[in-house]
């Protein structure tokens, strides 16, 4: 049995939270398997795994603000290509609308992971939640990049008002915006 699955949505943490498992004693790899686990967002798609959900002790779903991971997702080549290529199934993709088939996306992958998860964790609060905040200020978060996010009022202007409501639901779920 492994101690740990972490997944959540791509540029949702994934990253920072395998490399605190790693600096904890944890060999938990980031979408690769360790001896503790893994850390991957492409586990969210059943087709992606490589054992079954109980053989994990823990499986947690790291969420990062939805805006700003939205935000990242849509201007990163890279994180279109893995959300093409590990999405749970979505329906519903528009040729050339980006930030649209990212916000769908969002919206089915995080239903998934919360499925699948027993906990789920901010990923500014990981360290606190998982290791007491031993790590406080001594592990910078690596996946940083280099763009605007968007607003609210960015989605209002190029989504469906109903689809922006059911994004602004689940980021007040996940404990951000407003």
């Amino acid at each position: 049995m492994k101690e740990y699955l972490v997944t959540g949505f791509p540029r949702s943490g994934t990253t920072f939270t395998s490399d605190l498992m790693q600096a904890a004693g944890y060999d938990v790899r980031h979408e690769k398997m360790g001896a503790d686990g893994i850390s991957s967002y492409a586990w969210v798609n059943p087709e992606k795994r490589t054992l079954a959900l109980s053989e994990f002790r823990h499986r947690i779903h790291v969420v990062r603000d939805p805006l700003k991971a939205v935000s990242s997702a849509c201007f990163r080549f890279q994180s279109m290509r893995f959300i093409d290529m590990f999405s749970p199934v979505v329906t519903g993709f528009r040729e050339n609308a980006q930030i649209y088939n990212v916000v769908l996306a969002y919206l089915v992958w995080t239903r998934e992971a919360d499925l699948i998860a027993d906990t789920r964790i901010q990923v500014e609060h990981i360290d606190k939640e998982l290791f007491g905040g031993v790590f406080a200020g001594k592990i910078a978060n690596t996946n940083k990049s280099d763009h605007d996010d968007l607003s609210v009022d960015d989605l209002y202007a190029v989504l469906e008002k109903d689809l922006v409501l059911r994004f602004l639901e689940v980021r007040s779920k996940f404990g951000y915006g407003e």
